[in-house]
């Protein structure tokens, strides 16, 4: 949501098009930090790729968070992936023939991709040319908004979580990777967890005010414009997919509302330990109202956020409508995305 955000208040100030090609945003910059180019990285198909395209998930990139990555990184808990170490190292090249915006798939490297144009941004107004010293939360707040929003929050792009959080947080396992991972604290793996695809570090009531003031009506971080293209889910041009808007997941899933229809929106978190979820209710008060779960296990199926969020929802409406909270309960018929049920109280 943090990236995305970044993203659309370049758009929404001119100085961004989602047009844009990733490679006309990003090359200079590359060149200046590495020498290199994403077409060297990535291969010649990723000059067909878009921001609107990174943004919706239907890039066609191919996704650097598996098992080759993963057995690197608990092979050397403190080493500190870098994107441009991760761009060469763990993403599979683009065929040349391939075509972009036919199909949505979930693929942290597009945001890997949407922060190197942040840094690029950040560099043609006069930044240093380092991804490091791209900061990503004094990029995405407004002046008006510093002394409210993110004040405890942090973004790392170097060190272990135990530098930056007393929470320790457990791995249930981790399929395919040798030897194999189980009930293991790993609150001594690196944090910077694919940069701006995953390195946010806060409490969440942080994250509950920031998902809050990025969907409210009125929002001072995006335009209105913007907010519906983050709640646009039908994943244009694609036959597959239509669960990703911009930086946003239809998540009417975790409160038993019918998928699309808006009711539930926002973002899951999943890393190395930790799993979280920051839901905003569209219709719940007069401008929507924001939970945010997090929780120190890391589970297979994801289920322990959606199932708060599915049972807190639930019972704040009850009281808002001065009725009997519901009996829910929550199940996860496959990874991630559950079913929750609720029947009225008698």
């Amino acid at each position: 949501m943090f990236t995305a955000a970044a993203i659309l208040q370049l758009i929404d100030a001119g100085k961004l098009a989602y047009a844009d090609s990733v490679t006309s945003r990003v090359d200079a910059f590359l060149e200046a930090v590495n020498g290199t180019k994403l077409e060297t990285l990535l291969g010649e198909g990723i000059r067909k790729v878009t921001i609107a395209q990174l943004l919706h998930m239907t890039s066609g990139i191919g996704d650097y968070d598996g098992t080759k990555y993963t057995v690197d990184q608990f092979a050397n808990f403190a080493h500190d992936f870098s994107p441009i170490e991760i761009l060469r190292g763990y993403v599979p090249p683009l065929s040349p023939y391939a075509k972009p915006g036919t199909s949505q798939h979930y693929c942290s490297t597009n945001y890997i991709l949407l922060g190197m144009v942040l840094a690029a941004q950040a560099w043609a107004e006069g930044g240093p040319a380092s991804w490091q010293a791209y900061d990503q939360k004094a990029s995405v707040l407004p002046a008006s908004l510093k002394r409210d929003l993110l004040v405890g929050s942090t973004f790392v792009d170097a060190g272990r979580c135990s530098a930056y959080t007393p929470v320790h947080g457990f791995l249930q396992s981790y399929v395919g990777v040798q030897p194999p991972i189980a009930s293991q604290d790993v609150w001594n793996v690196s944090c910077v967890g694919g940069w701006t695809a995953g390195n946010f570090i806060g409490p969440v009531g942080d994250v509950a005010r920031f998902t809050h003031e990025l969907y409210r009506p009125g929002s001072q971080l995006v335009s209105a414009a913007a907010q519906q293209q983050m709640r646009n889910f039908s994943a244009p041009g694609t036959s597959s997919g239509h669960f990703y808007g911009m930086g946003t997941f239809d998540l009417d899933w975790s409160i038993g509302a019918v998928d699309g229809t808006g009711a539930a929106y926002g973002h899951v978190g999943d890393t190395y330990g930790y799993q979280s979820q920051s839901t905003f209710f569209h219709g719940l008060g007069p401008s929507g109202s924001a939970l945010a779960v997090a929780t120190n296990v890391e589970t297979s199926s994801q289920a322990q956020p959606g199932e708060a969020t599915c049972l807190g929802y639930h019972a704040v409406k009850a009281v808002l409508e001065g009725t009997p909270p519901p009996a829910c309960t929550f199940v996860v018929p496959q990874r991630f995305i559950g079913k929750c049920t609720c029947t009225p109280a008698p």
